[in-house]
């Protein structure tokens, strides 16, 4: 049985808000939904999540509260929004550990290619 670590002080205090503000940052939107921040980021940047105006790419982010209470309560987003987020995991993963092959593959071949000797 996997036990998820006690929930963090900021994030329970939000939460037990009796009216939350309107404008969200990405934590606070993370909370929300019940992404973490990374996971937010993503979904922005693939266009699941819509931040408000037009932040520059590397500006900090805000998320309509009244937006993400639609989106929050749309059991076909929520999926669509996990699937996302467990390709999108699953494809750096898979990007990460084929270029760590691929590197491993150079240093083989170029060994044996020498006699494995080290050149200077």
């Amino acid at each position: 049985m996997v036990q998820e670590a006690p929930m963090n002080t900021d994030r329970r205090e939000f939460l037990s808000l009796a009216i939350q503000p309107a404008r969200l940052t990405i934590a606070e939107t993370g909370w929300y939904l019940g992404f973490s921040d990374h996971d937010v980021s993503v979904l922005a940047s693939l266009g699941l999540l819509k931040p408000l105006g037009h932040p520059p790419l590397s500006g900090s982010k805000y998320f309509a509260l009244v937006e993400l209470e639609k989106l929050r309560s749309d059991p076909r987003w929520l999926g669509r929004a996990c699937d996302t987020i467990v390709k999108y995991w699953k494809d750096k993963n898979a990007g990460r550990s084929a270029t760590g092959s691929a590197s491993k593959e150079v240093s083989l071949t170029s060994e044996a290619s020498d006699g494995g000797r080290i050149s200077s």
